[in-house]
C-alpha cells in the first residue's frame, strides 16, 4: 500500500490523499488550498494524476478545504461516498463556490461540473461498511461538524484510520468522537497537536462578556465566521450563556443580523439535524427573537445603519464574502469592535486585521484599522493534543501514524512527542509516496 498527500502537507489547507494498493487507487478528500494569493495559485496547478485511473473517494466531512476541488475530477467515472449530513452541506457550498468561480474571467469549475460531481455521489450512513474495488470502508463519528467523520479503511493488506479534522471531546453541540479500531496505518490531523485548548463554555462565557460591555458603549460589533458549522456553532452558544447567566432579556436586545447565504442555509440543516447531535442539544437555541436573516440589498443597509448591533458574516478569513463590505464600513470607525472566532491563515486579510496592521486592502480598497480587534480563542472545531492523545489511547492497535493537516513547526515538535511516547509516525511531504508493505 502507497499513501501520497498532495495536499495538507505541513500545511492546513488543501487536504487530498492518494492511496494505491493490488491495483485500485483513490482519493481521500480533495480541497481548496486557502490563504494568501500564493498559496490559493496551487489551486490551479494540475492534479498530479489522471481522474480517469481513480477508482473512487471517500470524504470526510463538507468543509471546502477538503471538498473544494472535487469537481475537478472532470474525467473521473467513479462513485464519490459521503455522509448522508456531508452531502446535505456539501451540495450549497459547492453551488456557491461555482457561482463564485463563474463570476471570475479563469473559473476554476463552473456549475456544470458541479453537477456532474453531484451525480456519482452515494450516501453511506455512520459505522455502515461500504465496499469498492475489494476495499471496505466505515465512516465513523468525529465530532468535527455535522456529518463529519474518521474513515476505517480495509485494504487486502493493510487496515488505515485516516482521522480528516478530528473533533473535540465535551463540545456544546456534538457527540465525542467514536472509538478508534486498530489500525496498521494512522494518517492523523495535527493542527493543534501542541496545544491544550480551554473549554469552549469558557471561550462563549468571554465572547458574551465582549459583546455586552461593546453593546454597552454603542459599539457595531463584526464577526467573521466560517459559514458551515460556526455561524450556528456561535448563534448557539451565545444564546446559550445568556440564558445560563439570567440574561436573557438584556441579550433579545441586542439586534443580531446573520449576513451569511450559506451560513443561513448552515443554520437549517442544524434545525433538522438535532438527531446527530449531542444529549444536550436544544435546537430552539438556534431561534432567538432578536436574530434578522439578511438578504441581497439589505446587506449593504447595514453599512449605513449607525445603530449598535451584532453582524455575523462570512468569510471567515475576511478573503471574500459579504464580510468584505461590511468591514470596508466597520473597520475604519472607532466605535465599532471585531472579534475573531476562528483560524486566520497565515498572509490572508484575516490575520492582517488580527495582527492590528495600521491598514488592510479589502476588494481593491486601502482600509484603515481604527475599530477595536479582539480574538478569542477556543471555539476550534480541532482536536487538540488531550483530544488526540485520548483518541488514539481508544484504539487496541496503531502500527505507525503519518501526520498532516498542521503548521510545519507544530507538525515537527508532535512528531518528536510521539516518538518519545515510543509511538511510529512519519511527517507527510507533499508529492512523496510513503509505501507500506
Amino acid at each position: 500500500m502507497i499513501i501520497t498527500a498532495f495536499g495538507a502537507a505541513n500545511e492546513v489547507t488543501g487536504s487530498n490523499y492518494l492511496v494505491e494498493t493490488n491495483g485500485v487507487r483513490f482519493l481521500v478528500d480533495l480541497g481548496l488550498f486557502q490563504g494568501s494569493t500564493q498559496i490559493e495559485q496551487k489551486n490551479r496547478e494540475p492534479l498530479p494524476y489522471s481522474s480517469e485511473d481513480i477508482d473512487f473517494v471517500l470524504l470526510t466531512h463538507a468543509h471546502i478545504d477538503h471538498s473544494g476541488r472535487l469537481p475537478l475530477l472532470r474525467n473521473f467515472r467513479g462513485r464519490i461516498y459521503m455522509t448522508h449530513d456531508t452531502f446535505r452541506l456539501l451540495e450549497p457550498l459547492l453551488r456557491d463556490s461555482a457561482s463564485i468561480q463563474e463570476r471570475s474571467q479563469n473559473p476554476l469549475y463552473t456549475e456544470a461540473d458541479v453537477e456532474e460531481l453531484l451525480s456519482r455521489i452515494v450516501l453511506m450512513p455512520f459505522y455502515h461498511e461500504g465496499e469498492n474495488a475489494g476495499i471496505r470502508f466505515r465512516f465513523m463519528p468525529n465530532g468535527h461538524l455535522l456529518g463529519s467523520a474518521f474513515i476505517h479503511i480495509e485494504t487486502p493488506t493493510k487496515s488505515v484510520v485516516f482521522s480528516g479534522d478530528m473533533g473535540r471531546y465535551d463540545t456544546l453541540l456534538y457527540p465525542d468522537p467514536a472509538p478508534m479500531p486498530s489500525c496498521d496505518v494512522l494518517v492523523s490531523e495535527s493542527t493543534y497537536a501542541t496545544t491544550t485548548h480551554r473549554p469552549m463554555e469558557e471561550a462563549f462565557e468571554e465572547l458574551f462578556e465582549h459583546i455586552e460591555r461593546s453593546f454597552s458603549h454603542d459599539r457595531t460589533i463584526v464577526i467573521p465566521a466560517f459559514s458551515i458549522g460556526r455561524t450556528s456553532e456561535i448563534l448557539y452558544g451565545l444564546h446559550l450563556m445568556a440564558k445560563k447567566q439570567k440574561k436573557i432579556n438584556e441579550f433579545y436586545r441586542i439586534p443580531i443580523y446573520m449576513d451569511s447565504p450559506l451560513g443561513i442555509q448552515g443554520r437549517e440543516l442544524y434545525l433538522r439535524g438535532f438527531e446527530r447531535m449531542n444529549d444536550e442539544y436544544d435546537p430552539q437555541l438556534l431561534y432567538m427573537p432578536n436574530l434578522s436573516i439578511v438578504s441581497g440589498k439589505e446587506s449593504y443597509a447595514l453599512d449605513r445603519d449607525p445603530s449598535p448591533k451584532i453582524i455575523i458574516s462570512s468569510s471567515g478569513m475576511v478573503q471574500g464574502g459579504h464580510i468584505i463590505h461590511h468591514l470596508r464600513t466597520y473597520l475604519a470607525q472607532r466605535n465599532a469592535t471585531v472579534i475573531f472566532v476562528g483560524y486566520q491563515g497565515e498572509e490572508t486579510n484575516g490575520r492582517k486585521i488580527q495582527n492590528r496592521e495600521d491598514f488592510v486592502v479589502l476588494d481593491r480598497e486601502r482600509v484603515k484599522v481604527h475599530a477595536k480587534i479582539l480574538t478569542v480563542d477556543g471555539f476550534s472545531g480541532h482536536a487538540d493534543k488531550e483530544d488526540l492523545r485520548r483518541w488514539m489511547q481508544s484504539a487496541d492497535h496503531i502500527g505507525e501514524v503519518l501526520l498532516a493537516h498542521g503548521e510545519e513547526d507544530i507538525i515537527a515538535e508532535y512528531y518528536e512527542q510521539l516518538r518519545d511516547r515510543g509511538i511510529e509516525a512519519c511527517i507527510l511531504q507533499r508529492g512523496v509516496p510513503v509505501e507500506f508493505r
